[in-house]
């Protein structure tokens, strides 16, 4: 069967002034379908920014998504952000891309280097128009007058909508916050290691409710013998609720395996204690001024890293030949090395 979302995403796409969302499970006002559309136009206008900034880098000036962003500079040879005055902070290119996801704004001058200028552009207009589809997502599930009464997916699509109001690790959710943590620490761990075979990113708020999805990992082609696979991660810290997250997963399976267009190749169930979360917290915070970009995680033990990033690859398909082990080391011997935060 055709799925909501690839329905959804055909309306958003049609360029036709008079269209209106067709599905037989849906039925939206006229009112909620100006939200979602006045949304779809707020992120051609993210578009129209991208594009902007994409010719200031290939002109030699600098950019950013906000005048109050503060400076980042090459000094020495090192990648450094200009916090206060004479007060500065050595950082990395992965730094400089989950700059958004953990609140920072940053100018970057035309002594970085234009690639990473360019994948900054990309990532945080990409970070923007994901919040906006998630809002036009949320809209369509929980105004749609054709739901089923007692349906709770619905209080669980306001419940992820009024956390994303939060700034970032402002949650009180453990699993929420380790979440965040996650998804903040293996993409700047990605961009600093571009040897990795996969990227990831945080499931859409369709993925999150219906099929219980957290995150999608997507193992780059050139390591597949030219078959791209994306894998589906439910997350999950507790390590009592094993067998009904596992049921749960079985469940979405066999949901998916009924869409003509599937959003992964498999999904799997990634069950880890990470004791860290409130500690690492608070010792970001406390930093003030000085806090790093790459957000909580840096504070992680390198013990809690290694845990993190193992755990989130292990029950990937065994023909993908995928060695954590080697994987990790391959990170701690490259020019840009994990290490907890002073």
């Amino acid at each position: 069967m055709e799925g909501f979302k690839q329905n959804f995403e055909n309306y958003l796409k049609d360029k036709n002034e008079d269209k209106e969302f067709e599905d037989k499970r849906y039925y939206l006002n006229s009112e909620t379908q100006e939200d979602i559309l006045q949304k779809q136009e707020e992120k051609e206008m993210l578009i129209d920014q991208m594009h902007v900034l994409l010719r200031k880098i290939d002109n030699n000036e600098s950019i950013s998504f906000s005048e109050y962003a503060k400076t980042v500079e090459v000094q020495n040879g090192n990648l450094t952000r200009i916090v206060k005055g004479n007060l500065t902070q050595e950082i990395t290119k992965g730094d400089i891309i989950v700059a958004g996801m953990n609140g920072f704004d940053l100018k970057l001058d035309p002594s970085v280097d234009r690639i990473t200028q360019k994948q900054f552009v990309l990532q945080e207009t990409k970070r923007r128009i994901k919040d906006l589809y998630n809002k036009q997502l949320t809209l369509a599930e929980t105004e749609n007058q054709n739901a089923r009464i007692g349906d709770g997916a619905i209080e669980a699509y306001k419940a992820i909508d009024e956390r994303s109001d939060l700034g970032s690790y402002e949650s009180e959710q453990h699993g929420v916050l380790a979440e965040q943590m996650v998804e903040s620490f293996m993409t700047k761990l990605i961009a600093d290691n571009p040897h990795l075979p996969f990227t990831i990113e945080m499931a859409d708020v369709y993925d999150d409710v219906r099929t219980k999805m957290d995150f999608k990992i997507h193992i780059k082609k050139e390591f597949t013998r030219g078959v791209a696979v994306d894998a589906g991660v439910q997350f999950t810290l507790n390590t009592d609720a094993a067998e009904y997250k596992a049921e749960q997963i079985q469940k979405s399976k066999e949901y998916m395996a009924n869409l003509d267009s599937k959003p992964v190749d498999d999904l799997v169930l990634v069950t880890m204690s990470i004791s860290e979360i409130e500690e690492s917290l608070n010792e970001w915070k406390n930093q003030g001024k000085k806090k790093s970009i790459g957000g909580p995680a840096d504070h992680w033990s390198e013990e809690t890293q290694k845990l993190v990033f193992t755990k989130m690859l292990e029950k990937l398909p065994a023909s993908l030949n995928i060695n954590t082990e080697e994987l990790w080391e391959s990170t701690q011997n490259g020019s840009e090395k994990l290490q907890k935060a002073a």
